[in-house]
């Protein structure tokens, strides 16, 4: 399968392989240089794995952000109290 390299260094993952690994926008991926090439492999992050774990919890947009700001702001609060 031949790939596309642009002017910018970006590289053009065929979409028979993106379907074959699962890879959908935004994906991360591992490069692993070898000497006569390199291979490129899904890269598992936390954000991937969004929706993958069942739950009757819903929240919206922006609850889900007034949760982050909230969490945030406690740690904050909790690291200044062990100093």
């Amino acid at each position: 399968m031949v790939g596309t390299v642009t002017s910018q260094g970006q590289l053009t993952i065929p979409a028979s392989f993106r379907a074959l690994l699962g890879l959908v926008p935004p994906a991360k991926v591992e490069m692993e240089l070898l000497d006569d090439g390199f291979i490129v492999r899904p890269k598992s992050d936390f954000w991937s794995l969004g929706g993958s774990l069942k739950s009757s919890v819903s929240l919206s947009d922006v609850d889900l952000r007034k949760a982050r700001v909230a969490f945030g702001e406690n740690l904050a609060k909790r690291g200044t109290k062990n100093h």
